[in-house]
């Protein structure tokens, strides 16, 4: 007999988009690996078998998911080739409180002799409600329709009762009834032959479904493979439609935008039109009246004078003097190096492919530089080489690469090593422009004599490498040396005298805080009114003054006012009050109006014309992106979920009607099927 994977259209597409197993019991406990479109388990089928799958399939593939399940509503339980021991284990699973139907399938006797019964089951659970068990056997019809004609039926009610001995012994009359020859040795089988032949029948089946579960094992985790592959590629697909799809629902909101604000300007630029043209014509107008009084004057002298505003010229960029003063950025220590003479000569930089990260920099000779080289990591640098001094200078920028061979030998840092040499092109772009580029493993070849022999070769012209030798090398960081001096003696000088100015700063402002004070002082005293000149003044007025009482004295606040207790003033008193204080106001006034008109001055020439606007989202329409992205895969989940479960009821229905039409042909191996009835 050929061996085939149970299977139902292998190639068929399948509308759910996941690929959910089915739960039931099989020989060799493999239901759980059974698959939509891809079903297992370990059962083999032979070539007719086969061929009424095709056929089954051709004819079905005709129908609805809904006719598919009305013909038959019912969810499989189990199947298998081990017979009633097998069959009773999942009857024992049920706790005697379901409904299942189904076909058993009996072999008696062997080759020439070999007989099937065909055996009707039917397993009423007597824990089971009776109402329950009526609304279940509702269904018994039309799953004796499915399974067509059989030998016998069987009603089990409980299942400890299911045994080989149990069934043989009711159905002894339909065993019997055949009178089979034994062997052939003209002998009448007994029922308890039949019974000790069919348990040793079913211990071989047992026995080959073993090695047929191992071989299903391993198709199983392949197969559960394969499947969470499939799944996370649609799950990715989906989220990049989803992706697109918002970003396209973005760039829609953006270009709404930005013809919103496209608009919004053309609107502006009318406006100013219309605002230009009636001052055209209101200017037009006015000179026409100017003529009528003054025919004689010249139009020209009518016109307004325009003021030109200054045009902002781009401020030249100060050229750096190489102080302490501006911070050292990676850029300003680059670019010092690049001078052609500066206080720092040399740098050692970090590996990047990003940014220039420096280390260390400074100025002298080679020993300096390779003092500074670790033996632990790549470092990337740039030197000046200096030759001569003055007109007859010339200036070499030497890019090297110190990757120590210590990293790999002693510190076992030799992917890090090759990993770091590999920004070597980035770096060589970074530290740019320079003229010889270098290769350094050790400190041995870290020698000026080397290094002017490598200028040589790239750089002398014939007969000019007189210029190229330590002594001019030395000459020139003499004359660096020099300018370095200076340089510090400069800023020194430039930070004396600025501390001088500070401090003449400073008297100045003490002086200016003092005149001001003493001003205050004096306006605050000519301001002021004394007991006595108050008494004056109510003798004057014909009234009475209270004596000796300190609330008839003016008294003034930081503002600048004056204020007396209400209780000992009379209103002659507040009248003198009030127009000194508005006196001081006004004066406040003048002075805040003439500082204010310079101020508005000063911002209408520096105004500018108004950037165009930025079209960008903002966080809410960002958050509304987000939320309806999340209700699409809200809705896509359940729908999802709706044709799963649908699915789930069809393929329940077509494992029914074929495994009972495999149960009953002789051929199969397979030889009972349990099913029950779906929600009613």
């Amino acid at each position: 007999m050929a061996e085939q994977v149970i299977g139902i259209d292998e190639d068929a597409e399948v509308d759910s988009p996941q690929d959910p197993s089915l739960n039931f019991y099989a020989t060799g406990q493999d239901g759980k690996a059974l698959k939509l479109h891809k079903r297992v388990a370990s059962v083999a089928i032979g070539v007719g078998g086969q061929q009424w799958q095709e056929a089954f399939e051709e004819e079905i593939s005709e129908y609805t998911d809904e006719q598919i399940i009305a013909m038959a509503p019912f969810h499989f339980i189990g199947r298998g080739i081990a017979g009633i021991d097998e069959m009773a284990q999942v009857l024992h699973d049920s706790n005697d409180s379901q409904v299942y139907f189904g076909v058993l399938q009996i072999q008696i006797g062997d080759g020439t002799f070999a007989r099937y019964k065909n055996i009707f089951i039917h397993f009423q659970g007597e824990k089971m409600k009776a109402i329950a068990r009526a609304k279940a056997n509702r269904r018994l019809a039309l799953a004796k329709d499915i399974i067509g004609a059989c030998n016998a039926p069987l009603v089990v009610t409980n299942a400890q009762q299911f045994t080989v001995e149990w069934v043989f012994e009711e159905l002894k009359r339909v065993f019997e009834g055949d009178n089979i020859a034994y062997k052939g040795k003209g002998q009448m089988t007994d029922l308890n032959t039949l019974r000790v032949n069919y348990k040793a029948r079913m211990e071989k089946a047992k026995a080959e479904a073993e090695e047929e579960r191992q071989r299903m094992l391993l198709e199983k985790e392949h197969m559960e493979k394969e499947a969470k592959r499939q799944a996370a590629e649609e799950e990715q697909r989906r989220m990049e439609e989803l992706k697109r799809e918002a970003e396209a629902k973005k760039r829609a909101m953006e270009n709404d935008k930005k013809r919103k604000a496209e608009e919004e300007r053309r609107l502006r630029h009318e406006r100013e039109e219309q605002e230009r043209l009636q001052q055209a014509e209101a200017e037009k107008k006015r000179l026409e009246e100017e003529l009528k009084k003054n025919p004689n004057a010249n139009v020209e002298d009518l016109k307004p004078t325009k003021t030109k505003k200054k045009k902002k010229g781009r401020k030249k960029k100060k050229k750096d003097d190489w102080s302490d003063d501006r911070p050292w950025t990676p850029q300003r220590v680059l670019d010092c190096i690049h001078s052609d003479i500066s206080p720092f000569n040399w740098g050692l930089f970090k590996p990047s492919q990003k940014e220039v990260k420096p280390i260390k920099w400074g100025h002298g000779n080679l020993n300096v530089l390779r003092a500074e080289l670790k033996d632990d990591q790549v470092q990337y640098g740039l030197m000046r080489l200096s030759f001569g001094s003055g007109r007859f200078r010339r200036n070499y920028w030497v890019y090297f690469l110190w990757t120590p061979d210590t990293m790999t030998m002693e510190h076992k840092k030799g992917r890090l090593r090759s990993k770091h040499v590999s920004f070597n092109g980035e770096m060589q772009r970074m530290l740019a422009p320079w003229n010889i580029s270098l290769t350094v493993e050790t400190k041995e070849k870290v020698t000026i004599k080397d290094w002017i022999m490598r200028v040589k070769r790239t750089v002398v012209i014939d007969g000019d490498d007189d210029k190229f030798t330590e002594e001019e090398y030395q000459r020139a960081l003499e004359e660096e040396a020099k300018y370095i001096a200076e340089l510090k003696a400069k800023e020194q000088a430039a930070k004396i005298q600025r501390d001088k100015e500070e401090q003449i700063e400073k008297l100045k402002n003490m002086q200016e805080e003092t005149v001001k004070r003493k001003q205050k002082a004096e306006r605050r005293q000519s301001a002021e009114f004394t007991k006595l000149n108050l008494k004056a003044v109510k003798i004057n007025l014909g009234m009475p003054a209270p004596d000796n009482h300190p609330a008839s004295t003016p008294i003034m606040d930081h503002d600048g006012h004056y204020s007396m207790d209400l209780r000992f003033s009379n209103v002659a008193d507040q009248k003198m009050l009030d127009a000194a204080n508005d006196a001081n106001d006004a004066n406040e006034d003048e002075t805040k109006h003439a500082s204010g008109d310079d101020e508005e001055e000063e911002e209408e020439e520096e105004r500018e014309p108004s950037p165009e606007p930025v079209i960008e989202l903002s966080a809410e329409e960002i958050a509304v992106l987000d939320a309806e992205r999340k209700r699409k895969e809200v809705i896509e989940l359940a729908k999802r979920q709706e044709n799963e479960m649908k699915y789930r009821d069809v393929l329940q229905s077509k494992l029914v009607l074929e495994s009972v039409e495999l149960v009953k042909r002789t051929s199969e191996k397979l030889c009972w099927i349990l099913f029950a009835p779906q929600r009613l």
